[in-house]
């Protein structure tokens, strides 16, 4: 085991409203542009916003720390090969009765700012994100992701290609996890994924797929109490859809889609041997499922 923590802080002081905020910048610079760096990001209790970056530190933070000797990178070291960077925010909250006042009257104290997490374009990345509560968005635009996986609580969070830009690998897995929140995944044809691993308890998760879709893809999901909607753009994806379904769920398809055998779902442009074919097994407990076209 090799410890690598490396980190700069930079500090930068800002005064307004008869109070100071420190805002500090971390780094974690890459061993090997070629290794890949798994990523664990913790964030219980504040919004953490996850962006692409041309930069070649690995991974860089912005952000107001509640206590100036916080430092959210936990681990950072070479374990048996692999780059291992933990981030860690518990212990900084976000004071949500000032969050909505500031976005009713336009004024965002600079502690419920969101921490801002840039990762680097010419990095593969294996990423394992954590949110417990808030809002926060993870646009994965232009990055080298190999494997995917977030869980959240009762946060909302949107995780997509917000830059078209798509994975610059094919994915091995894209894993989601919803529990009481809302998680939604847009444009995650572009992710490249092989395989679409998602579990709901009693959130909403939304899977929009756009016009783009070239590779083939399978998603696996299991719906508790919560609802599933997938959205298309294109009616012309050729999609298949398993369901195990129970009486207390509801399931609504497109009038487009025709039932080919019990509880099997293709719609009109399905081709079993198409390279971009679409397929669903989807499990479904008291939970709704939704199938809809983008309008």
């Amino acid at each position: 085991m090799k410890d690598l923590l490396v980190l700069i802080v930079i500090t930068i002081l800002t005064v307004g409203g008869g109070s100071a905020q420190t805002k500090q910048h971390y780094h974690v610079l890459p061993v090997d542009e070629e290794q890949a760096v798994k990523l664990v990001m913790n964030a219980p209790s504040v919004s953490c916003r996850i962006n692409s970056t041309y930069n070649m530190r690995a991974v860089s933070i912005y952000g107001y720390p509640e206590n100036q000797t916080f430092n959210p990178i936990e681990v950072n070291q070479i374990n048996n090969d692999i780059h291992l960077v933990k981030l860690n925010f518990e212990g900084q909250t976000e004071n949500f009765t000032s969050s909505i006042s500031g976005r009713v009257f336009g004024q965002v104290s600079e502690s419920n700012k969101p921490w801002h997490v840039y990762l680097s374009r010419g990095i593969p990345f294996d990423l394992d994100l954590h949110y417990g509560m808030g809002n926060s968005t993870v646009d994965l635009s232009g990055l080298t992701v190999e494997k995917f996986k977030i869980t959240t609580g009762s946060a909302d969070i949107k995780v997509g290609y917000f830059g078209s830009v798509p994975n610059r690998v094919p994915m091995d897995t894209f894993y989601a996890k919803v529990d009481l929140g809302v998680l939604e995944l847009d444009y995650l044809n572009l992710s490249r994924a092989k395989e679409v691993v998602a579990e709901v308890g009693f959130g909403k998760l939304l899977m929009h797929f756009s016009n783009e879709v070239t590779t083939k893809s399978h998603i696996k999901a299991s719906v508790g109490a919560g609802s599933m909607v997938v959205l298309l753009d294109n009616p012309e994806t050729p999609l298949i859809v398993y369901f195990n379904d129970s009486p207390l769920c509801r399931i609504k398809m497109l009038k487009h889609f025709k039932e080919i055998e019990p509880n099997v779902f293709v719609n009109d442009s399905y081709d079993g041997e198409a390279s971009n074919l679409i397929s669903f097994n989807i499990d479904v407990a008291m939970g709704n499922v939704v199938f809809k076209m983008n309008e």
